[in-house]
């Protein structure tokens, strides 16, 4: 009778440690969340916070200014982040201090927890909901969505030249079916196009014959050397960004 009670004593006691161990925290390794509800503290108007949770275990973090930089650890549900560096935009007073108050946070000690698809952070009297970016803000169908140009990369690798679209000129592209539609922004054109998993193959375009005057025309030049051969696709979130032997392109959708 006392050997039995001994071992129920022991597996009471192995239970209860099993019982003990902390609870496992949220998958968030390798994804990116935006805020979509916060309690607490007021974001201004037009922007979110983002943070990308990178598998080596640094972290990016963002609230409508400079992009953070630093590095993530959890333990069960405590959310360690240790922030490291910050880029220094030219910003509005208001997104400015954002970036102040969100560092401050960040660094402040969290607990973090999953609701659904969503990732809850709580910390110093503020709640904030976010969601993974890929439900938040789905990538955008290659086809059948109108491109707007964003901005142009003039050679590749170290050795490219980035700029933005100059003001004034708005550039489109568009594919439906094995069609690439295409406004330079001076002239309008057609080319043939192959649509593979990652590669876009572009046979060559077609334009009309407008004169415009030196942006535009620099804009046409640019696209059309891109937009020749193989190009390689990439898309995230409502970001496309075609890249070939001459240089890249970068578009948002606008529908």
């Amino acid at each position: 009778m006392r050997h039995l009670t001994r071992t129920v004593l022991t597996v009471l006691l192995l239970l209860a440690a099993c019982n003990s161990v902390a609870p496992a925290g949220p998958a968030v390794a390798g994804r990116e969340f935006w805020s979509t509800a916060i309690q607490g503290q007021a974001l201004v108007p037009g922007t979110r916070v983002a943070l990308t949770f990178n598998q080596d275990g640094t972290l990016g973090a963002s609230a409508g200014c400079n992009s953070i930089g630093g590095t993530w650890s959890l333990d069960g549900t405590t959310l360690r982040i240790q922030i490291a560096q910050m880029t220094e935009m030219g910003c509005p007073d208001d997104r400015f201090a954002q970036d102040d108050w969100l560092i401050d946070w960040l660094a402040g000690g969290l607990t973090a927890t999953t609701e659904g698809d969503g990732l809850i952070i709580m910390g110093a009297g503020v709640t904030m909901s976010l969601l993974d970016r890929e439900l938040a803000d789905p990538d955008r169908p290659l086809q059948g969505t109108t491109w707007v140009l964003d901005g142009l990369e003039q050679g590749v690798g170290g050795d490219g030249i980035v700029s933005s679209v100059p003001s004034g000129v708005r550039a489109t592209l568009r594919i439906a079916g094995d069609q690439l539609a295409v406004d330079t922004g001076c002239n309008t054109g057609t080319a043939p196009a192959g649509v593979g998993a990652d590669v876009l193959t572009i046979g060559p375009v077609t334009l009309t014959r407008r004169g415009c005057g030196r942006p535009a025309t620099e804009v046409e030049r640019i696209m059309t050397e891109v937009l020749h051969g193989a190009v390689r696709v990439e898309i995230d979130g409502r970001t496309l960004r075609l890249t070939g032997p001459a240089g890249g392109l970068t578009f948002v959708s606008g529908s």
